[in-house]
């Protein structure tokens, strides 16, 4: 999926299984962004991206390979996972915690 350096009010992506890249680079979000318990398969590239919306949601969110976001992003990622060995850039404000379930577990920093 390529959305780039679009316009968009809001997306609901809630259990969306992405199975190729996905790809939001350049995106505004004005309103709500909604990616709780979405899979990420491969690379997800949010680089670029406005999260405008005080609706964001992310989480339960798996990233289970390369995962890029910029490192001022205001993406709110509390309760995303992600799959260890993979490369990832999270924004500044955001860490991983290893879980007891093999996942690592973004946490604020």
């Amino acid at each position: 999926m390529i959305f780039t350096y679009c316009r968009i009010r809001s997306v609901v992506c809630r259990k969306t299984k992405f199975h190729e890249s996905a790809t939001f680079r350049g995106t505004e979000f004005r309103t709500k962004t909604d990616f709780s318990e979405a899979a990420f398969r491969h690379r997800a590239d949010f680089r670029g991206v406005a999260f405008g919306g005080e609706r964001d949601a992310s989480r339960g969110a798996k990233f289970e390979q390369r995962a890029e976001f910029d490192g001022d992003s205001t993406v709110r990622l509390g309760g995303a996972l992600a799959k260890p060995g993979h490369r990832r850039d999270w924004p500044s404000a955001w860490t991983e915690e290893p879980g007891s379930d093999g996942w690592l577990r973004l946490v604020p920093r």
